[in-house]
Formats: C-alpha cells, sequence, structure tokens
C-alpha cells in the first residue's frame, strides 16, 4: 500500500472523472489517446485522420533515453511484407501523412498499415490531453 497521500488523492481523482464520463456521459473528459477514423492512399503515401488533433513525441525507453529521432513510428504493408515508415503530422494536427524512406519500395500499393508494434516505441502519436495512442493495424482505403 502506498504511504503518498498525493499518489492516493491522484488515483481517487482519476477515478471520480472515469465515473462521472461513465455515468454521465461526459464528453468533455477524455480516457483514451486519439484513434483513427479514416486511413486513405494516394500514391505512395498514406493519410491517417484522427479523431483528436494529435502530435508525436520522442519517449524516452530503458533501451535509449538520449534518443531524439523516431525511427520507424508506422510500417506499411504492400501485400509480401511490412516496411518501415515515418510519419509527419499536417497542419490541421489530426492527420499524418505516412510514407516509407526505400526508394525502392515507395511506388508500392500499400493494402495495411499498423502502429506501435514495438515493446518499447522510441516515439507515440499522443493527443492534446497527453494520452497515447492505442497500437492499432487497418486496412487502407485507396483514392483515385
Amino acid at each position: 500500500m502506498y504511504n503518498d497521500t498525493s499518489i492516493l488523492m491522484t488515483l481517487i481523482l482519476i477515478l471520480i472523472f472515469l465515473a462521472r464520463k461513465v455515468l454521465y456521459n461526459d464528453t468533455y473528459i477524455v480516457a483514451t489517446g486519439a484513434s483513427i477514423t479514416t486511413v486513405q492512399s494516394r500514391g505512395s503515401t498514406v493519410k491517417i485522420t484522427f479523431n483528436f488533433p494529435v502530435n508525436i513525441h520522442v519517449t524516452s525507453t530503458f533501451a535509449d533515453t538520449n534518443r531524439t529521432s523516431c525511427g520507424y513510428l508506422f510500417e506499411l504493408y504492400n501485400g509480401t511484407a511490412w516496411h518501415g515508415a515515418n510519419g509527419v503530422v499536417e497542419k490541421d494536427n489530426s492527420t499524418v501523412i505516412v510514407s516509407v524512406p526505400n526508394k525502392e519500395v515507395q511506388d508500392s500499393v500499400w493494402n495495411d498499415i499498423r502502429y506501435a508494434w514495438y515493446d518499447a516505441p522510441f516515439c507515440a502519436v499522443y493527443n492534446d490531453q497527453g494520452l497515447p495512442t492505442p497500437p492499432f493495424t487497418a486496412g487502407i482505403d485507396f483514392l483515385e
């Protein structure tokens, strides 16, 4: 049991807010990270739209606490293999554009995308409240 009353009070407040969200269907209380609303492909890039504004932050992990870049935050699947991909947040803050830096597969037709498949990713997508987006794998809609 914790002796620190500040931790206990914080946990009690979190539980009160979550109960308020559930009991009163309070839409002002956000209890999860951003969720994807659409995943679309046009050419060699994939556009992910989220239900909340998002940011991509470098996270400190046990493996590398001095890391300043993300590496591959996403992976795209072209029907034969998964390929590491980078994401950039657009100006509207609700859209992330994902592309593969590997020139050999840049012109591939992408079927699926996945996010946060590592045990300890170096970066994460967070909403405005600082909550991380949960891992996902999604099919991609093609735009002409």
